[in-house]
């Protein structure tokens, strides 16, 4: 590697200069987005009893992304690796030192506000790592994306069973980058007139592209003109779990009267009582505990939001869902970011993975869930135990989203009807063959009796 492609798939740019003015006022521009809308950093370092549940969800194992993680000697290869990279961007945008110098200048002046405070290196260093990051992201998208830019020592270097951990590393929270500065650099790949840019998709395109797996619900990719944004790769993941815009579920997660941080979240108050705090509202059951009520649970129909459990007539409706060790990775990452970044009445994914922990508390859940074809389960023998151990020392006390409030009335109500509550005790006195013996002698004797 290290030659740069020419020809219609990648043209060359001859007019860096423009372009070089042009990422000035767009990174302005986007600084000002982004500090006007959050009104803070949002690259942020994950508390340390986040940590405690799971060191690694949180550590890069082959790449590190932006300073966090940055020297770490055991990432140090492909450290190497980003060299090559940036000399063939360079080559690619043909930037010259002067036109280098000056992106590194608004990189420092620009970039640091949107990490969090303390970062661990001086601002040269930290423009320095900042663009070979970002421009080493830029390559690498290219090549999963053209496969015919991909060199033999690309494919020596970036095995398979690399190239995996390393999509897992992007969606790190310490691991992040601002995303509006690798779609400014990308675009010193592109020419001024729209000619050349056709010739390239978007950066956001080559996103898409490269997260698809975890597009389960086809999120469109957004237009040229779209107002899209994100702050980096997890903001975007998050953007995956949530329903496609415009949708019913879509305005029923964003309804008023599900967002009253001053009651507190049925799972707030669950959560607190798992652990012994406080007495809860509403007490929340099993899925086998609320199957044992006469409860029917149902696989719902492909393509809808993971967030969307409907429970009505006595049955629970939930969307398919695989837990492996890639979805506690993502679920750690998501949780900690809706945390540290969103208000209260918007930690949907969070809200999500506390019921989860709930409905699943024994192996005898998993086998239930799994029979429904609900639950794809690759976590073996663990499955609860990871699943319980999702939301501990992480999650914190305080109100939240309501949106499943109603779900979780609605399941207790039916789980504590007389009726139901009856039916638990009969099928538990009735749990056995002798009792069942005993049982029916009983009431033939009683008939004897009264003959």
């Amino acid at each position: 590697m290290g030659e740069p492609v020419s020809g219609t798939l990648l043209q060359q740019n001859a007019s860096a200069s423009t372009e070089i003015d042009d990422l000035q006022l767009t990174i302005e521009g986007e600084t000002r987005h982004h500090q006007d809308s959050s009104r803070r950093h949002y690259i942020y370092k994950v508390p340390d009893h986040f940590h405690k549940s799971s060191q690694q969800a949180y550590t890069p194992q082959v790449i590190s992304i932006g300073p966090w993680h940055n020297g770490n000697k055991k990432l140090q290869k492909m450290e190497n690796y980003k060299a090559t990279y940036w000399k063939d961007f360079q080559q690619r945008a043909r930037l010259t030192d002067e036109k280098i110098s000056k992106i590194m200048k608004e990189i420092e002046e620009k970039v640091p506000a949107c990490y969090e405070e303390n970062r661990p290196n001086s601002d040269k260093r930290f423009a320095q790592i900042i663009l070979h990051d970002a421009t080493f992201i830029i390559e690498y998208f290219l090549r999963c994306r053209f496969p015919e830019l991909q060199t033999d020592k690309d494919r020596a270097a970036i095995t398979r069973l690399r190239a995996a951990s390393m999509r897992l590393d992007f969606l790190l929270l310490e691991n992040q980058l601002p995303f509006f500065i690798i779609e400014e650099l990308y675009k010193l790949l592109l020419g001024v007139d729209e000619a050349d840019q056709s010739r390239l998709p978007s950066f956001i395109d080559l996103t898409f592209d490269y997260f698809q797996g975890f597009n389960t619900q086809n999120h469109e990719k957004p237009g040229p003109n779209s107002d899209f944004r994100i702050n980096h790769f997890v903001d975007l993941l998050r953007r995956f779990y949530l329903p496609r815009p415009n949708s019913s579920f879509s305005e029923k997660l964003k309804r008023p009267d599900n967002h009253d941080p001053v009651e507190g979240n049925c799972l707030s108050q669950l959560a607190r009582s798992k652990s012994g705090n406080h007495d809860p509202v509403e007490e929340m059951y099993c899925t086998s505990q609320l199957a044992e009520a006469g409860m029917t649970f149902k696989k719902s129909e492909s393509g809808r939001c993971l967030l969307e459990l409907n429970f009505e007539n006595g049955m629970l409706e939930i969307p398919g869902f695989i837990l492996n060790k890639d979805t506690e990775l993502c679920a750690r990452n998501l949780m900690a970011w809706e945390q540290l970044h969103y208000p209260p009445n918007e930690e949907y994914i969070t809200d999500y993975f506390r019921l989860l922990d709930f409905l699943i508390d024994t192996d005898k859940d998993v086998g239930l869930l799994r029979r429904k074809k609900i639950l794809v389960n690759r976590l073996g023998d663990k499955c609860a135990t990871i699943v319980n151990n999702l939301c501990s020392n992480n999650v914190a006390d305080t109100p939240r989203t309501l949106y499943y409030k109603k779900l979780c009335q609605d399941l207790g109500h039916f789980y504590n009807n007389p009726w139901n509550s009856w039916k638990i005790k009969l099928r538990r006195d009735l749990s056995t063959p002798w009792v069942i013996v005993t049982t029916i002698s009983a009431i033939f004797l009683l008939v004897l009796t009264l003959v």
